[in-house]
């Protein structure tokens, strides 16, 4: 009988830098564990800036015959094995993680403001409402994996080229980054 194609994944880890001493150590230990049902790639792409950086990664990605694509941030290193977000099966799926902001600490989890779409503004979820595996409007993509379809969808849907891109006003100023730029597509999508 015919032995059937495991699943592959291309695990990008962008090093802009700061790749933590023995990541790539945990990396492949940690796929180790669903070698029986994945096959795994690992790179360590450095382009920049960051949206760049994502940008090449989608384009190497959709020339292979990958399934899924998995990034992780080099400043974002998971204390559990980030690849049990496979086992959840989900065309789009997070790990939610610390961050700084203006309000200081902050989790990366955000539902839109309440003038979405005309105006551009994201809220957090409150702590109480960050349980379990949920939909969210946006999360950031330090810890991110992505089904093949929802890339060549974004690729090729008119104006959509870039899947990761900064959103700016008339003026040039920034509204919002790449990571929440590249969920305000899936929203638009229906993904």
């Amino acid at each position: 009988m015919p032995e059937t194609r495991k699943p592959k994944v291309y695990v990008a880890i962008l090093n802009m830098g700061e790749v933590r001493a023995g990541t790539e150590t945990d990396m492949l230990r940690w796929m180790a564990e669903y070698k029986d049902r994945y096959q795994f790639r690992l790179f360590f792409p450095s382009n920049r800036p960051i949206p760049n950086n994502r940008n090449h990664i989608v384009t190497d990605f959709l020339k292979g015959d990958y399934d899924y694509l998995f990034m992780l941030d080099d400043d974002n290193y998971p204390l559990k094995n980030p690849f049990r977000l496979l086992d959840h099966d989900k065309d789009v799926i997070a790990g939610v993680y610390p961050g700084r902001g203006t309000m200081g600490l902050n989790f990366h989890v955000y539902k839109f403001g309440d003038e979405y779409p005309k105006k551009i503004f994201f809220k957090h979820y409150p702590a109480e409402s960050r349980v379990g595996l949920q939909k969210v409007d946006a999360i950031a993509t330090g810890c991110m994996l992505i089904k093949r379809w929802v890339l060549e969808k974004m690729r090729s849907t008119k104006g959509y080229g870039a899947c990761f891109e900064d959103f700016f006003d008339e003026r040039g100023e920034i509204i919002t980054n790449d990571d929440m730029g590249f969920c305000i597509k899936c929203n638009e999508l229906g993904i």
